[in-house]
């Protein structure tokens, strides 16, 4: 009991309690990536390949027709990605230019204070 006492004045436990929050916040970031990602390259594979086989029995060229509609896919995938990459970017760059003006702010009220 003491010992609990002693780890709770110490801050050892709040600092155990932040590093699990840390790392669980990583975790849930890296399964969200992983998920995206599936979605992202996996939905549009999916997808080709049901067409794929349902217009190759159709048309009588399964094999053809479905990696064609891969590679459509696979396509596809790589401008999501670089739409997404693309707005990521622009969010930065709008977030910098902020930061830019409000460092900028900051600097001409301590000159009006000083003078």
């Amino acid at each position: 009991m003491n010992d609990l006492r002693e780890m709770e004045t110490n801050g050892d436990v709040k600092k155990k309690k932040s590093e699990y929050a840390f790392y669980d916040r990583i975790y849930r970031t890296a399964l969200y990536r992983a998920a995206e990602f599936a979605l992202e390259f996996g939905a549009p594979a999916v997808i080709a390949v049901y067409a794929g086989k349902k217009l190759g029995v159709w048309y009588g060229r399964e094999t053809a027709i479905t990696l064609l509609l891969l590679g459509a896919a696979f396509i596809v995938s790589w401008v999501i990605v670089y739409s997404r990459c693309r707005q990521i970017s622009r969010a930065f760059r709008e977030a910098r230019k902020e930061a830019e003006r409000a460092d900028e702010g900051s600097i001409d009220t301590r000159e009006k204070d000083t003078n």
